[in-house]
């Protein structure tokens, strides 16, 4: 038996499932909750494959070499989901409109020309051709498409999106499930331990699991379970704010940062929709 943890284990236990079937039948997915029960299934996700800022940014931390493999792997993820969606016929709500920044500041349309240069100049380089659809729009037509005023101008790539990440994972368990994996819901891990050499003893409010084998698909949780990664893997509580368009100094006074919280405000008219 081979255990993974939490139903962000859904890709996991899909993988091997798809992977070697005869193995399915011993892969088993825990979760505290429900499926998708957190964050993952009742919030909105966000389809954003690394864009011209970060690109930048790895260019700078981790030289060029390596930022062009991030973003293609980034780039190939976003295929590769948008691929399986389709072929399992998902009803994701995906919408496929891009993403954009906007530039209330002319700090930030600096920035926002300066990355969008960098993407063009290594375009060619990055392995998928949507790379090289990063556009910079002018104050006109930044208002124009994103129904906002204030605007200097905006930074704007086509391959981003929206999706519900909840069905997705509902789908990712139901194809690992057909193929024989168990899931098992409302069973809270309380520690993991080494038996020995060979075998995990996997300890739940329900009982304890042996198994040779154990994936923790458990994010900000993981610390935890693996205290040898506290103050590795930090979790941080994020609250978006959606408004019409506000004026900047009601923009600046709510997207303030305290402590662990972070507060971002979106300005989208009602309707825009990316």
């Amino acid at each position: 038996m081979s255990v993974s943890l939490s139903s962000q284990g859904a890709s996991v236990a899909r993988h091997v499932a798809h992977l070697d079937p005869s193995r399915a039948a011993q892969v088993l997915v825990l979760d505290a909750r429900g499926a998708a029960g957190g964050a993952t299934g009742r919030n909105g996700g966000q389809i954003n494959p690394m864009d011209c800022y970060e690109f930048e940014d790895s260019i700078e931390e981790n030289g060029l070499d390596e930022a062009l493999a991030e973003r293609a792997f980034q780039f190939a993820g976003k295929d590769e989901m948008l691929r399986y969606v389709a072929s399992r016929g998902i009803e994701a709500d995906l919408r496929m409109g891009g993403q954009a920044v906007n530039w209330f500041t002319a700090g930030e349309r600096a920035a926002g020309e300066s990355a969008h240069g960098t993407c063009l100049r290594h375009a060619e380089q990055c392995g998928d051709p949507s790379c090289g659809l990063s556009e910079t729009l002018d104050a006109a037509a930044a208002e124009e498409r994103m129904k906002s005023p204030d605007l200097l101008g905006a930074a704007f790539l086509p391959v981003g999106g929206g999706v519900w990440g909840g069905r997705i994972v509902f789908g990712l368990l139901e194809d690992a499930i057909e193929r024989g994996v168990t899931l098992r819901t409302q069973t809270l891990v309380t520690s993991v331990e080494r038996a020995d050499h060979l075998t995990w003893l996997v300890h739940t409010e329900r009982g304890t699991i042996r198994a040779p084998h154990v994936v923790f698909a458990t994010n900000g949780y993981t610390n935890t379970l693996v205290p040898e990664l506290e103050g590795e893997i930090n979790a941080y509580r994020n609250q978006v704010v959606i408004t019409e368009p506000a004026p900047q100094q009601v923009r600046m006074s709510i997207s303030l940062r305290h402590g662990t919280t972070g507060v971002m405000l979106v300005a989208w008219l009602t309707g825009v929709v990316f």
